[in-house]
């Protein structure tokens, strides 16, 4: 399908909406105006936007969705808003660190500079926070030239940040080294880089080190505060310095330092610790005292087994000064409950607020404090659900069909389908009717489960009883279906949806066209494509990609850039899936700079490449042999926010391994090690391989032992490797013990490794071993190939066992393996070696009629053994005496073996 885009077919697509990401090299552009489009509708007002961007980040964010759209609708007005309003919301963003969104942050701080905002000091603090917390604190100190470079001085914050980065990454050393020359360059340390440095000292155990600093600080300008106090005081008590725990203590106090729970903590926990300890701290507690703490707003954890007390007197105590007008705080809980949460904590906390009030709230409330909770699946809140949902019933609430459908989905995601399943007599006891989302939660209860015939037969049961399944529960039953390949099943399914009440949607459609796709019917996968859009259906990206990565596995690669170019054509915009299949194909082509000028594309529009685009293009590199270039790009993925996987480093060594280049793999692999990533099988197999390639045999033993040793189990490449290598270096009875480690360890040998020994056996003259091990082919449920046969043959010739080959030839068709070229010139050239010319002859013949192409040497032989060869070689030796004969054969038989197919290794891994 050809495309002809000009300027103002350019202008025509993005003022439609969408964005067009083109594997063609010569197509550039670039896709902000996607954005401006996309916003239109949003932003009529510029101030009451940028108020609102304002309020959602003092606020706080639950995820990135959101604070991730405000940011491309930021960088689409004109003019761009002020650098501040930018700093405001990485820093908000920046909060979210239980979603470590520090590689999301560094694209964006890379693609707001893109735009030509002037990066402040607040935007390269973060930059160098979210490089310290990714452990790349070298990249954070690069900034400092940056500073410089944009005219400013680096302050006391981006100093902590580096500071706090080395300790973070246990470089303490490295840390100190920066104190030292921050206070060289005249810069005064704050209460927070000291803070940081006791944390890194305490964290060591060096106490002397941090007494030592401490009494240094104690005489200058900036003075120990409660935390640095609690932190050495902590760390003494942990090393049982209890002495010098309790004088600090008294320091502190004589400093006018107030002491709080966590210093108390410390020390009440030790003399507990310590068996026998005659130091023990004296508690006095009243009724009075409890009152007074707990109106404080603080609560108790006493490891004294004597203290026993109900904690929800917190709640109900903590919340007087909150609940004084109860529609108010009700409502205040609906708005946080839409919201959403990004932990369990403030819910946990509302819950017992709301539970403590009298009269209790209606169930409504509750429910949607549960429906908030259930959506942070991250956090898998299920089993703290039902003890909430329990703790709610017992209280006296009567559960409603949501409380009921809410229970069977936690019990669902807990494999307990089960007991979700009990919940329908309790239905019918409360007076309600099972409806369709309670069934839909345990059909997918069933899937999740990978209980399916269960699932259909709930289905089919619903059905009897008069329920009309609705679009979520087909979605599910398909899901199901797609997931164990069963595409007949799904398919009859859609016919008979078609036909009735509930059509099919794009989601189902979708589904199925994969599954499809995944099992290479793409005929069938085409079809349906074509039945979805007659439908009136639009497919979208997701349907696409799943026909390009069909059409391109199954060797269509033409037909993969067509449908790619119709779906550009639909004004459908690529994804990073699109991009990541776009990239793979053009490196498998070997075509690695439009996949490069693709990564390039991406980074200028904004997307955020993953680590499988990089690992993509990495393997791109290195199956075209680019180490260097390979290199940079582990490097960029590094300044780019993204960590490189296992995945990325096992490329590296493969790549290594492939150019001989051993060394530079061990250096990789020690990298690995270093950066506390544990190698996979892969790992192993290919470094293992590539070390017996080069014969390197002790270490590839030793890498052996040591990859068992972490736990990685060998798979049958691995044991291949290792056993052609040793094979090779005719280590015979290691090689048979390998293979019966192998089977001990139950990793099913193939025909490959049995190949390789067969044919080391073969080699060493071991013709009778070697038949044991093909007899055992049939034992073991595997077929022998035509190498196998070949192999066989060939030792069964060189030892002279004409007879024993002819059979295994006839075998050999019999088990419809038809023999090669190869397979008649090894009979040929055994019945010469053995002077039975006029077999070798026949064979000659036999091969000719077949199709094959005769041996122009062996023919040669043949016409000179018909004509006299002892007489035509008579030169070299005396003419007509046997003995003459038997040493011309005995000579040409080595002569011959020797140009006859090299010495090459007739099986390879």
């Amino acid at each position: 399908m050809k495309l002809k885009f000009t300027p103002e077919a350019f202008a025509a697509f993005f003022h439609g909406g969408t964005t067009l990401i083109t594997p063609f090299p010569s197509f550039h552009f670039h896709s902000r105006h996607y954005y401006s489009v996309a916003t239109d509708a949003v932003i009529q007002d510029r101030q009451l936007f940028l108020k609102s961007v304002r309020e959602h980040c003092k606020l706080g964010f639950y995820n990135l969705n959101f604070p991730l759209s405000l940011f491309h609708q930021l960088i689409s007005l004109r003019p761009l808003p002020s650098i501040i309003v930018f700093t405001q919301l990485f820093t908000a963003i920046s909060k979210l660190k239980r979603l470590q969104p520090h590689s999301t942050l560094i694209s964006l701080l890379r693609n707001l500079e893109l735009s030509g905002i002037r990066p402040d000091m607040q935007f390269i603090g973060i930059l160098a926070n979210c490089y310290c917390h990714l452990g790349r604190v070298d990249f954070g100190l690069s900034l400092m030239g940056k500073c410089l470079k944009l005219g400013y001085s680096p302050n006391c914050y981006t100093f902590n940040t580096l500071i706090n980065g080395f300790i973070h990454s246990n470089k303490l050393p490295q840390a100190l080294q920066l104190l030292h020359q921050i206070v060289k360059l005249g810069f005064q340390p704050n209460i927070v880089t000291y803070g940081a440095i006791f944390k890194g000292l305490c964290q060591i155990g060096d106490n002397a080190a941090a007494l030592h600093l401490l009494k240094k600080m104690q005489c200058g300008i900036c003075k120990p505060n409660l935390v640095i106090y609690s932190t050495i005081i902590d760390s003494l008590c942990k090393d049982r310095l209890l002495k010098e725990a309790l004088d600090l203590f008294t320091v502190m106090k004589s400093e006018g330092i107030i002491p709080d729970v966590v210093t108390y903590n410390s020390l009440i926990r030790e003399p507990r610790n310590r068996a026998g300890s005659k130091k023990t701290m004296k508690l006095k507690f009243t009724p009075e005292a409890f009152a007074a703490f707990f109106h404080g707003g603080t609560t108790l954890i006493t490891p004294f087994p004597s203290f026993h007390f109900h904690s929800r007197h917190y709640y109900s105590v903590a919340t007087d000064a909150v609940i004084q007008d109860r529609q108010l705080f009700l409502k205040s809980v609906r708005e946080h409950c839409k919201l959403g949460f990004y932990n369990l904590n403030f819910p946990l906390s509302l819950f017992h607020q709301l539970i403590s009030l009298r009269p209790l709230p209606s169930i409504i409330v509750f429910t949607q404090l549960f429906t908030a909770i259930s959506k942070l699946k991250r956090l898998q809140p299920h089993s703290t659900l039902i003890s909430l949902l329990r703790n709610l019933e017992l209280s006296g609430i009567r559960p409603d069909m949501q409380f009921i459908g809410i229970l069977a989905n936690c019990y669902c995601h807990l494999g307990r389908v089960d007991f979700g399943l009990s919940l329908m007599g309790k239905c019918l006891k409360l007076g309600y009717s099972p409806n369709c989302y309670t069934f839909n939660t345990l059909i997918n209860g069933f899937i999740h489960s990978n209980k399916l015939p269960q699932a259909l037969q709930l289905l089919h049961q619903i059905v009897k009883l008069g329920f009309q399944p609705n679009i979520v529960t087909y979605g599910a039953i398909f899901k199901g279906l797609c997931q164990i390949g069963d595409n007949a099943a799904a398919l009859h399914l859609l016919k008979k949806m078609q036909c009735g009440i509930c059509k099919p949607n794009l989601v189902i459609y979708s589904t199925i066209i994969d599954s499809l796709c995944k099992d290479r019917l793409l005929k069938e996968a085409l079809d349906l494509f074509t039945v979805m859009k007659s439908e009136g259906i639009i497919p979208d990206v997701v349907t696409y990609n799943s026909l390009i990565r069909g059409l391109y596995n199954s060797g269509s690669k033409v037909e993969a850039k067509d449908m790619l170019a119709q779906m550009l054509e639909c004004n459908i915009a690529p994804n990073v899936i699109t991009f990541n299949m776009l990239m793979d194909m053009f490196c498998k082509d070997g075509n690695v700079d439009e996949a490069q000028a693709i990564l390039d594309y991406m980074i200028e529009r904004g997307e955020i490449p993953n680590v499988i685009t990089y690992n993509a293009l990495l393997d791109g590199y290195c199956l075209r042999g680019q180490m260097e270039d390979a290199e940079k790009l582990l490097d960029l993925m590094a300044q780019n926010g993204c960590e490189p996987d296992i995945v990325s480093f096992s490329t590296i060594i493969n790549g290594y391994c492939k150019d001989r280049n051993i060394d530079k793999a061990l250096n990789v692999f020690q990298e690995i090690l270093e950066k506390g990533i544990t190698p996979n099988v892969v790992t192993y197999t290919t470094l293992i391989d590539g070390l017996c390639k080069v014969n390197r045999l002790p270490l590839a033993r030793e890498l052996f032992k040591d990859m068992q040793g972490h736990g990685s189990t060998p798979n049958s490449v691995t044991y291949a490797s290792l056993l052609d290598s040793l094979c090779k270096n005719a280590l015979l009875d290691e090689a048979v013990a390998l293979l019966e480690e192998m089977e001990d360890k139950r990793v099913k040998p193939t025909i490959v490794i049995y190949n390789i020994l067969i044919a080391c056996l073969c080699e060493a003259g071991k013709v009778e071993d070697a038949a044991k091990f093909f007899l055992d082919l049939v034992l073991k449920a595997l077929q022998p190939d035509l190498i196998t046969y070949n192999i066989m043959i060939k030792g069964l010739c060189k030892k002279g066992l004409m007879d024993e080959a002819i059979q295994l030839l006839r075998k050999m068709e019999e088990d419809s393996c038809s023999p090669d070229d190869r397979t008649y010139n090894t009979i040929i050239r055994g019945y010469i070696l053995n002077n039975e010319l006029s077999n070798a002859s026949y064979y000659c013949d036999l091969m000719v009629s077949k199709g094959f192409k005769d041996n122009s040497k062996l023919q040669l032989l043949l016409t000179l053994f018909h004509t006299g060869w002892p007489i035509a070689v008579g030169f070299k030796y005396s003419k007509g005496k046997q003995s003459d004969l038997t040493n011309v054969r005995k000579i040409e038989k080595e002569e011959l073996e020797e140009k006859y197919e090299g010495r090459e290794n007739m099986v390879g891994v």
